[in-house]
């Protein structure tokens, strides 16, 4: 892999992947972004001893962790409609990638990282991307806050956020039409005969 290069491995691709990182990660803002950060999450597995014991390997090829090389740091970008157009957003996003593929070996190995572009992100440009990036390693650096700490315990506990659009609804206490629900409709009031 080219130092410089930033090939596949190196991106977040799937959506759980950013949902992991957004709700158990730990949130830094800077000017133009937020960014989520948080351990990746990957064990080497060994294969099991040939004869007698020995290993870190139970014996049956169970997961080992493995940390004495640290897998590099991983990048995902998120921009949303309200930050523009699709140029607007692919303007971004192209931005983010080339600070991020200039100084990756400057990030702590092991992590996986989330950019959410405000909606001031509209108006950046390389420089502020790159000043953006400057404060996201300082940030790193710093020990992480009881906010983050409790966050990233909420999320191991499955306490966080809910999942999907029904959240709205339970809120609302109501329901969409046509979703499945019965509702109770009212019945007009009996009209009243003179006689």
């Amino acid at each position: 892999m080219r130092p410089q290069g930033f090939p596949a491995k190196l991106r977040l691709k799937q959506r759980r992947e950013f949902l992991r990182v957004q709700r158990g990660g730990r949130k830094i803002h800077v000017r133009h972004f937020m960014v989520f950060s948080s351990p990746r999450r990957t064990v080497k597995t060994q294969p099991a001893p040939k004869r007698g014991g020995g290993g870190d390997a139970d014996g049956e090829g169970r997961p080992v962790p493995d940390s004495s090389s640290l897998p590099p740091t991983r990048c995902g970008i998120t921009v949303t409609r309200k930050v523009g157009n699709a140029v607007v957003r692919n303007r971004i996003k192209r931005l983010v990638r080339e600070v991020f593929r200039q100084n990756r070996t400057r990030l702590p190995p092991g992590l996986d990282i989330v950019w959410v572009a405000k909606q001031q992100a509209a108006e950046a440009n390389f420089s502020a991307v790159q000043a953006d990036f400057e404060r996201l390693l300082v940030e790193l650096e710093r020990a992480p806050s009881r906010r983050d700490r409790d966050r990233r315990d909420r999320s191991r506990q499955g306490k966080g956020r809910g999942k999907g659009r029904n959240d709205k609804d339970r809120k609302r206490g109501g329901a969409k039409q046509g979703d499945g629900r019965a509702t109770k409709r009212r019945e007009p009031a009996p009209k009243e005969r003179g006689q």
